[in-house]
């Protein structure tokens, strides 16, 4: 098979599987398998695929058919224009957190050496943006899953964020190592989706652990705990900001009013969604 027909092949068979992007996805397995850039593409069309290459692009395009995510395919994602090392085991990145990490960055802008605290850190992403941006400041990245561990630790090397210090910890329960007051920022994007709709959730998002996804029954069962266990952990003057599910922020906001944060407040993403929640000490 041609370069040509191999493209087309994989476009028509992701087309025929309904896959939502299908040219995208098609043109991201390609350029990946062939080592091609999209604007070669058409300059080596008629190039016979290397059987070796033409099996690696099948077999990607078979798995894309069948659900698994684009980014587990490829094995990395970028994120606020950084890349991320992905897979099986770990949160995929989305740009649904942009609005996480902006508030985030607005909220210590201003401190000097900020000491920040992302609970539920998965990949990192959160972690590895604001450690990078704030070069002065000091990152904890709290992660539970040894699989999301390993993915943190690479992508701190990948990223060279040299001051993202990671934690293996359960935040829902146990003892907690860290100083009284020690924080100026808590950060979150933690598991939000009620247990009882996991299994409805779209196919490429069964691929993604459960862990890192189920809220417990209510989905609010992480924000109670940051509540209740980790506010004593913020300095004085400190903040908290986490991301939230479609629905939540009424909830979300009660939670944290009623552990005793002021100026609560939710923010909206570019579509009208609201997708953060933020809070002072």
């Amino acid at each position: 098979m041609t370069l040509s027909e191999v493209y087309r092949e994989g476009l028509k068979v992701l087309q025929q599987a309904n896959i939502e992007n299908a040219a995208f996805d098609n043109m991201s397995i390609f350029e990946h398998c062939f080592d091609l850039k999209r604007q070669d593409v058409s300059l080596y069309r008629e190039n016979i695929a290397p059987a070796e290459k033409l099996e690696k692009f099948l077999l990607f395009i078979n798995e894309r058919k069948n659900g698994k995510p684009l980014q587990y395919i490829l094995g990395h994602w970028d994120f606020m224009g950084r890349k991320f090392l992905v897979g099986q085991g770990v949160l995929i990145p989305r740009d649904d957190t942009e609005v996480l990490v902006n508030k985030a960055l607005d909220l210590v802008k201003n401190k000097k050496n900020a000491k920040i605290l992302d609970l539920c850190s998965g990949s990192g992403a959160v972690a590895i943006l604001l450690a990078d941006i704030l070069k002065t400041s000091e990152v904890t990245a709290v992660e539970v899953s040894d699989n999301a561990i390993e993915y943190l630790k690479e992508n701190i090397k990948l990223n060279n964020a040299t001051n993202v210090l990671v934690k293996k910890l359960d935040i829902l329960n146990g003892d907690i190592p860290f100083l009284e007051k020690e924080f100026d920022l808590i950060v979150s994007n933690p598991p939000y989706i009620k247990s009882s709709e996991i299994k409805t959730l779209q196919k490429e998002v069964q691929f993604e652990p459960k862990l890192a996804l189920d809220g417990g029954e209510d989905g609010l069962i992480f924000y109670k705990s940051i509540a209740r266990r980790w506010k004593r952990f913020l300095t004085n003057d400190g903040s908290l900001c986490v991301e939230i599910g479609i629905g939540q922020d009424k909830e979300v906001a009660s939670i944290f009013k009623n552990a005793g944060f002021l100026n609560v407040k939710t923010l909206r993403d570019i579509n009208g969604i609201s997708r953060v929640v933020c809070a002072d000490n």
